[in-house]
């Protein structure tokens, strides 16, 4: 009998895009020690993926927390964004850890949150219909 709060997680289509783009993320990771990728997809597709798994991961911790019913608001998502942005592309750099600011790397945290936007919509017309 399933008891306690891993009970209250509600696993539908949101886990399944959640897992393919951890799969994708860490996929990418394990290759790029031995494989050289296109440009693109060498600097910006773990900064794509990023948002989406920061975001997917938080949201389950809030289920497990309030309830599966809880959901990410327009408002937490783009501070997260801005966070994301502030500290990945202007303070670390700035503060001489070993990261380069790039415009581009924000323009791909905005894709990837644009991608975990579509998940969530998708997600919620699957289980509602």
């Amino acid at each position: 009998m399933a008891s306690g709060s891993y009970s209250r997680l509600d696993f539908n289509v949101h886990a399944v895009w959640f897992n393919a783009s951890l799969a994708a993320y860490f996929l990418f990771k394990l290759f790029s020690a031995s494989w050289v990728f296109p440009t693109i997809i060498q600097f910006y597709f773990a900064d794509f993926f990023a948002l989406p798994i920061i975001l997917g991961i938080s949201e389950d911790a809030m289920r497990l927390l309030y309830g599966v019913h809880f959901r990410l608001n327009r408002r937490m998502l783009m501070l997260s964004f801005l966070y994301a942005a502030l500290m990945f592309e202007w303070v670390f750099p700035y503060l001489g850890y070993e990261m380069v600011s790039d415009p581009w790397d924000v323009v791909a945290y905005a894709l990837g949150l644009l991608f975990f936007i579509g998940i969530k919509k998708t997600a919620s017309q699957k289980t509602v219909s």
